[in-house]
């Protein structure tokens, strides 16, 4: 049940009989070495190096609209009638720290 295989091939008038698989068993070396790759692959480096650039681009282009006002460039929950009501009136508004602080 466990030893060799041993079949036997019925193709066309020959019948002869296949011992093991055919090829010698590689090494433990060898089997390791095939299997061996980079933990991380570099184009997968690059990838992630490309992504946190165009992320920290819009990061950036988001901030600068921010600061200017500019509703194009900013996130979604940003932008809006009621919130730039609310930025308008919350900048616009004194409040007693600003008296206190200086």
């Amino acid at each position: 049940m466990f030893g060799k295989e041993k079949s036997k091939d019925h193709s066309g008038d020959q019948a002869h009989e296949v011992v093991g698989k055919g090829r010698p068993t590689r090494s433990r070396k060898e089997a390791e070495a095939a299997n061996r790759r980079p933990m991380i692959p570099k184009d997968r480096r690059e990838a992630k190096r490309r992504r946190r650039e165009r992320e920290n681009a819009l990061w950036e282009r988001q901030q600068r609209a921010m600061e200017t006002g500019d509703e194009r460039y900013m996130p979604a929950r940003d932008k809006g009638r009621i919130r730039r009501f609310t930025r308008d009136y919350v900048d616009a508004r004194w409040t007693l720290a600003e008296f206190v602080l200086p």
